[in-house]
């Protein structure tokens, strides 16, 4: 009789949770995955960053969705100076990155990944090649059409003639999706 007991009161519990689970589920789903189709663009403005003393205006294509792999592809203007030395300068940043969501609703992302910068002056006519990782915090707004991103680069590596560098870097980005 006890036994009896004991696996009834386990089935009155199993059948509870069951019930449970799928009312749980019925909930809408308030996620910036639910609202986004599973291809995201992005047009975003860099400050800093990758083009080290400059802004870019930079495209981005998600590949698998608002979390997970993309690319981007960028151009811009800066002015670099260093040591008396600068002028006006292209850049053109080519990248790829990883996004992990860290929240559930997928506001709040880390991105890690990485950047080749090619950068080509006006005065003197240089070229030069920036490589960088990126380690960034990326939030979505509640609608998730904006956002805004921190980045942190902890090495640029220069790769062109002009000099060499090997220097932790941030940036900031704001952006908006479609």
């Amino acid at each position: 009789m006890k036994s009896l007991t004991i696996t009834l009161l386990l089935a009155v519990i199993s059948i509870q949770q069951l019930q449970a689970q799928k009312a749980a589920s019925k909930k809408p789903v308030d996620t910036i995955a639910a609202k986004q189709p599973d291809r995201l663009n992005s047009v975003y403005v860099e400050l800093l960053g990758a083009t080290v003393f400059g802004a870019t205006l930079n495209y981005q294509r998600f590949i698998f969705g608002p979390s997970g792999l993309s690319a981007h592809v960028g151009g811009g203007y800066g002015y670099f100076s260093l040591m008396g030395a600068g002028g006006s300068y292209v850049f053109i940043p080519l990248g790829i990155s990883y996004y992990i969501p860290f929240t559930p609703n997928n506001r709040n992302l880390i991105e890690l990944g990485g950047t080749d910068t090619f950068v080509f002056g006006y005065q003197d006519h240089a070229r030069d090649q920036f490589v960088s990782g990126n380690i960034s915090w990326r939030h979505n707004s509640r609608s998730g059409k904006s956002y805004f991103k921190i980045n942190f680069l902890p090495f640029i590596k220069n790769n062109g003639p002009a000099f060499n560098i090997n220097i932790p870097w941030f940036g900031f980005s704001i952006g908006r999706n479609f």
